[in-house]
């Protein structure tokens, strides 16, 4: 009887160790859902644009490179990159600025990251004086090899719901 009652215990534990797995899968599957707080800032957020790596926020640019392995390691608009996965002398940066907004408590970002396969990311910081920098989302398009020119753009696809999630603990592509 004892035995019985065991089985059952360490059956039904097995049960809802299952079951709170699946909870916690679906869950993140269920972040790849843009939230309301971000979508509320990219769509109402008065952006200035950034034309170059530089105009970053120091607190952003340390925060990207500390988030990215260690190092920036982004070209401006336009300049050369690493666009394959051949990597020819001096060896240039892998990811290149498309575009950035800045707003009063916001950095946002897309930029594109070569290698063997081709994308294109968005990250959205969130930034306070005197406390820095924190990622708050990443991003893409469902399209990956989509190139926006501006936050309107990004609006647009916001509102058609061509945007994605991914975690934002995840280490920066």
């Amino acid at each position: 009887m004892k035995k019985n009652l065991l089985f059952l215990n360490v059956l039904l534990a097995l049960f809802v160790l299952l079951l709170a797995g699946n909870l916690a899968f679906s869950q993140s599957i269920d972040s790849s859902v843009l939230n309301q707080q971000v979508k509320q800032v990219l769509l109402t957020e008065r952006f200035s644009p950034l034309a170059k790596v530089n105009d970053l926020p120091e607190d952003v640019r340390k925060e990207f490179a500390r988030l990215g392995g260690g190092s920036l390691s982004m070209a401006d608009p336009g300049a050369p990159y690493q666009e394959g996965c051949v990597v020819s002398p001096p060896p240039l940066p892998q990811r290149r600025l498309a575009f950035g907004g800045l707003s009063p408590g916001y950095c946002l970002i897309q930029y594109e990251r070569g290698g063997k396969v081709h994308y294109f990311s968005l990250v959205l910081f969130q930034v306070k004086a005197h406390v820095g920098a924190k990622l708050i989302w990443a991003g893409s398009l469902s399209d990956r090899n989509l190139r926006l020119s501006d936050v309107e753009q990004l609006r647009s696809a916001v509102m058609s719901k061509s945007v994605n999630s991914y975690d934002p603990s995840a280490r920066l592509p």
